[in-house]
């Protein structure tokens, strides 16, 4: 069947579904009650050839479903891929630049003031801490 064709009884189906509150088996049980009731479907058909005509639309709605979760599955990953590489492309990247002597010095001079001022703040709390441990013990 064509999707505009199916779409056509989708409500139908829906009422009937909402009305079964054994679910999906009841809602089959339903169909194939009525097929046998009011069709030949299971005589007229032959065993066989009904049971061939049942397997094969299950198999091939099987399919679209299963084709189409792969193609949102290709189509989030291509996303994600996207995102990634724009985030990258967005990342700033080390830069080798070259200085004179004196920049490197002044540089060199700045990194060690603040490896100090790492130091001494590290002292410090450390000392704060030894007092605070006297006086509690």
């Amino acid at each position: 069947m064509a999707d505009a064709h199916s779409e056509r009884f989708d409500a139908m189906l829906l009422a009937i579904a909402q009305q079964c509150e054994g679910g999906i088996a009841e809602l089959l049980d339903v169909f194939f009650g009525f097929l046998e009731r009011k069709t030949d479907f299971f005589i007229g058909a032959g065993k066989t050839d009904a049971e061939k005509i049942v397997l094969g639309k299950f198999r091939e709605h099987q399919k679209k479903i299963e084709e189409k979760k792969e193609m949102e599955r290709k189509q989030a990953e291509a996303l994600k891929a996207a995102k990634a590489k724009k985030e990258a492309k967005q990342k700033p990247e080390a830069k080798i630049q070259e200085v004179t002597e004196e920049e490197a010095e002044r540089i060199k001079k700045e990194e060690e003031k603040r490896k100090e001022k790492e130091r001494t703040e590290m002292e410090d709390k450390n000392t704060d801490d030894n007092k605070k441990l006297r006086m509690e013990g």
